[in-house]
Order: C-alpha cells, then sequence, then structure tokens
C-alpha cells in the first residue's frame, strides 16, 4: 500500500511539475484581444509574422525587456513583422503605461486571464508566422541585440 502511495505521489508531482511552465505554442485563433478602445480583435495572423508578447505592467523583468523591443521595433519598422504587447489587465493600467513613453509596437487587452492560453509566466514571447508558431522565449531577451535582429529577420520572406 505504501509502494502504491508512492507512486502515485512521485507521478502526482511529475504531473504537477510539468503544469507550472509555459507551453513551447499557443493555440494562436483561441486569443481573446481588443484593442484598448474595447474592439474586438481577430487573432488569425494569416499571412503575417508576428511577434506575440506576452506582459504585465507589474511585472519587473517585463519592464526590463521593454526597451530592447522597442529599439527592435524601431529597427525592424517597415518591415514585415507586427510587434503585439498582450496583457490583461485592464485597458486604462495599460493606457497609463503607455502615456509615460513612445512605443512602436501595438499595445492590446486579452479578454481572458493569460495563464487559460499556457503563459504562466512572463514575460514569454512567441513568433508566429502564418498563424503557427516557429519559435518561443520564455524568460526576458535582449530583442535589440545582433543576434535576436538576426533570428528577427530570418523568418521574414
Amino acid at each position: 500500500m505504501k509502494k502504491l502511495f508512492l507512486s502515485f505521489s512521485f507521478v502526482f508531482l511529475i504531473l504537477l511539475m510539468a503544469s507550472c511552465t509555459n507551453r513551447k505554442s499557443i493555440a494562436v485563433p483561441n486569443l481573446k484581444l481588443e484593442d484598448l478602445a474595447g474592439n474586438t480583435m481577430a487573432a488569425d495572423f494569416e499571412d503575417e509574422y508576428v511577434f506575440v508578447h506576452f506582459w504585465a505592467t507589474w511585472c519587473p523583468p517585463c519592464r526590463k525587456e521593454m526597451p530592447s523591443i522597442v529599439a527592435a521595433a524601431n529597427k525592424l519598422k517597415g518591415k514585415d513583422l507586427r510587434f503585439l504587447m498582450i496583457s490583461d489587465e485592464e485597458p486604462k493600467t495599460l493606457e497609463r503605461f503607455l502615456a509615460r513613453g513612445d512605443y512602436p509596437m501595438e499595445f492590446v487587452h486579452s479578454t481572458r486571464n493569460i495563464k487559460l492560453y499556457g503563459v504562466i509566466y512572463i514575460p514569454q514571447t512567441y513568433l508566429v508566422k502564418n498563424g503557427e508558431v516557429v519559435a518561443s522565449f520564455e524568460t526576458e531577451q535582449e530583442w535589440n541585440s545582433p543576434e535576436m535582429i538576426k533570428l528577427l529577420e530570418s523568418y521574414m520572406n
């Protein structure tokens, strides 16, 4: 009986640990998004290359990473890459944050808690090409580094 209990406990622990990590991929059409004015947005991203970034204004690593995303978006301006910043915070909170700077990215509100997409920890970024996730990043990055710019450009048409 004790062996059976230990076996079940071990399996439970493994499943629990596996559920506490971000997904390497997301079901892009399942994203429920609104612009900051409250208008529903389609999230199919067909025929698009999108930098999908989950973040929050209260998240220190997210705020630390923001200048490098701004720099990358400015470097790649006019190229075939859409920067989409997704937060499940209230639009008013996002608007207050945006009032403090000049951001070339598109900021949107998720109407669902981002954990329902499998995003447990932020920042979390997915590169989505033609509706499919082609790369994912679970921690903050230096998005404007030459290596990252080269990576981002490698998925462009």
